[in-house]
């Protein structure tokens, strides 16, 4: 059943990803300016020090409980990022929260181009004539976020380990597949690994080799990956 709202938070990768290109919709330029702003807001506001925002809380513990999954025992970039939410692992705010030259401005090119590239990233592997959003035609900015933008912002956050984790995660097992010259037991585990972050088998493409997937994420660069970074950074110290 889709979500009606942007206020849902998302539950796994698949989830991440149909959230963050509702969010960016038909008017993507407005959208994630607003996005920008909101966050640009919420960064602004008084340090929290050692107050948990519930809010983000809520959000942040549907991240753990989906990297907490025994399927993922043994993918190290997703129990780093799960032990940095936890606390095993050291937590860095990252340059959102220590830069003083960021603006709204800058903060909504980065979401501009991590949208982007999560876009072609799922329209290079999903079938098109299958795949269906998690996020409804009524889960859009206007409707969910334009009266209270940071409820949005604070999905955003509180999502973001879930998609640097799991794009990480791909690219390296995906990268050490094409390296092993399209070795069996890696494109299955390629195949396992999208499976387990919430995409059926028939609603993508049936040709989900490791080098497929490599390619598909070819537009997450390191200023993508920065990103991303920065706002699970945002997600663990507050």
């Amino acid at each position: 059943m889709a979500h009606n709202s942007l206020t849902d938070a998302p539950r796994n990768f698949r989830e991440g990803i149909d959230w963050l290109l509702a969010l960016k919709g038909t008017d993507a330029e407005d959208n994630l300016k607003a996005l920008g702003t909101a966050l640009y807001d919420f960064l602004s506001k008084p340090h929290p020090g050692s107050t948990q925002i519930q809010s983000l809380e809520n959000v942040k513990n549907a991240s753990k409980t989906f990297m907490a999954d025994q399927e993922f025992k043994d993918q190290k970039p997703i129990q780093n990022t799960l032990g940095m939410l936890i606390g095993t692992v050291k937590r860095t705010p990252g340059e959102f929260t220590n830069s003083k030259r960021l603006t709204a401005e800058t903060i909504a090119e980065k979401l501009s181009n991590v949208a982007d590239a999560c876009d072609q990233f799922l329209d290079d592997i999903k079938d098109h004539n299958q795949y269906n959003s998690a996020y409804g035609a009524e889960a859009t900015w206007d409707a969910s976020c334009a009266k209270d933008p940071e409820a949005c912002a604070v999905v955003l956050v509180g999502m973001a380990p879930m998609l640097y984790a799991g794009i990480q995660s791909l690219r390296k097992m995906s990268n050490r597949g094409m390296w092993l010259d399209q070795n069996y037991v890696e494109c299955k585990r390629v195949r396992a690994l999208v499976k387990a972050f919430g995409y059926d088998r028939l609603e993508v493409r049936s040709l989900m080799t490791d080098s497929y997937v490599s390619w598909a994420l070819r537009s997450i660069n390191k200023k993508t990956l920065a990103t991303l970074k920065d706002l699970a950074g945002i997600c663990a110290f507050y």
